[in-house]
């Protein structure tokens, strides 16, 4: 850490935006995902597949936003310069925040192969998501995989952990190293092409299987998922926008030299946004998950509404599966 070990003071404005928008994120960030754990975990709607990976998506915005966030909230407040601050425990801060980071966007690509398993190769997903071992070996790769990346940095085995007195948290693009560019491009590749693959393919087979209906009869009409195209394409629209700047800034300007530094905050705290964002995304389009909802704070829902909604990926797997019958 001797590269940005000096007792420069922190610019008053970086502080200041981190004060505000850290504190912000961190609290919002907590109180959206944990509404969303306890109406899954109030109504038990975890025995579905599809919400397992979505309360793992929860824990991991939880722990991002009650830690990760949260300690940039708090550093912004007392660390007055980079002397203050305990290397070891830096870099334990960062080595997490990475991690968890890097475990959301895996997290991402399982829900997207879950739901494009359930439409488009229906037959084969029992033999995928029948066995509750199996979703667990997933979930426990998936938090593994950027585990045994961070590492690398976090020992120096490859890269390094430096703080970044404009962040105020320990990172591995800092340095500009091989590992830095690498991990860069690995996030965008391994997250990007399998989201967009997925989401495509569930559009293709749903806009077929509603030509098939148009053509043997209406009688369907009223079941079609009419806003799962919506969905989707709102959900890769908000990846884009929230990831790829973070991404694309750390990649082409590790040492914060090119751009001005309150572009690069702009893009942090952007990305950070994403734990605002997806708990609403994927609550507000899972019909259970919107019952669920409404009935942890009592609002009025008809108990046969509750009984025999369905998500709407769900549904359209039944029509998918009458057709085929």
């Amino acid at each position: 850490m001797s590269n940005n070990s000096s007792s420069e003071t922190i610019p008053r404005d970086v502080r200041l935006i981190h004060n505000v928008l850290a504190t912000i994120v961190s609290i919002f960030g907590i109180i959206l995902n944990l509404i969303i754990l306890l109406a899954i975990l109030r109504y038990r709607l975890y025995k579905q597949t599809v919400i397992v990976f979505i309360v793992n998506l929860s824990v991991l915005y939880c722990i991002s936003s009650g830690f990760s966030v949260a300690y940039i909230a708090y550093n912004s407040f007392t660390i007055y310069n980079s002397d203050s601050l305990n290397p070891m425990v830096c870099r334990a801060f960062g080595f997490i925040t990475y991690t968890i980071s890097g475990a959301e966007l895996t997290a991402l690509c399982l829900i997207s192969f879950n739901r494009y398993c359930l439409i488009v190769y229906m037959e084969k997903y029992n033999a995928i998501y029948g066995k509750r071992s199996n979703v667990l070996i997933m979930l426990f790769l998936s938090w593994l995989l950027y585990f045994l990346l961070f590492l690398l940095p976090t020992t120096e085995i490859w890269g390094k952990m430096i703080y970044d007195k404009n962040r105020f948290l320990c990172q591995p693009f800092l340095y500009g190293d091989s590992f830095s560019k690498f991990i860069a491009y690995f996030s965008v590749g391994s997250t990007a092409p399998p989201l967009v693959f997925c989401y495509v393919g569930i559009i293709c087979k749903v806009n077929s299987t509603r030509n098939k209906l148009n053509k043997v009869s209406d009688t369907h009409a009223s079941r079609r998922p009419k806003r799962m195209p919506f969905m989707i394409i709102f959900i890769l629209t908000t990846f884009g926008v929230l990831y790829l700047p973070f991404i694309f800034v750390q990649g082409t300007d590790p040492d914060a030299v090119k751009y001005d530094i309150r572009i690069h905050l702009v893009t942090v705290y952007i990305a950070w946004v994403h734990l605002l964002c997806n708990p609403i995304i994927y609550a507000v389009f899972n019909q259970h998950i919107q019952t669920a909802l409404k009935k942890l704070f009592c609002l009025k829902v008809k108990n046969e509404i509750f009984a025999q909604t369905h998500h709407t990926l769900d549904v359209q797997i039944n029509v998918i599966a009458s057709q085929r019958s």
